[in-house]
């Protein structure tokens, strides 16, 4: 069941850190390449095991423009999961499948 979740839906924290303008780095998951999530242009990547990630975490430590880049592009990503604006998405389609 925890699987499931983490395949179909982005973490809050990793929304909350894109709203904030913080470089997120993250395992891949079917829900971000499903919605398009661009490895190196709104997030980094990683392999589940600890050298990957302290490399991952490293390498955006050191490139400048890479960390420029993720928190440019955070905030609005972030926009696209307001709360109400999902949930207006959601009455627009409910609305339409009543006409």
């Amino acid at each position: 069941m925890v699987s499931d979740i983490t395949e179909t839906t982005i973490p809050i924290k990793i929304i909350e850190a894109w709203a904030l303008g913080i470089p997120v780095i993250t395992t891949r998951h079917k829900v971000f390449d499903s919605l398009k999530i661009r490895d190196g242009e709104d997030i980094i990547f990683s392999e589940p095991i600890p050298e990957s990630i302290a490399q991952k975490i490293f390498y955006t430590l050191e490139d400048e423009e890479i960390r420029k880049k993720l928190s440019s592009n955070g905030p609005s990503l972030a926009k696209k999961f307001y709360y109400s604006i999902l949930a207006q998405r959601l009455l627009d389609i409910y609305n339409k499948e009543e006409l």
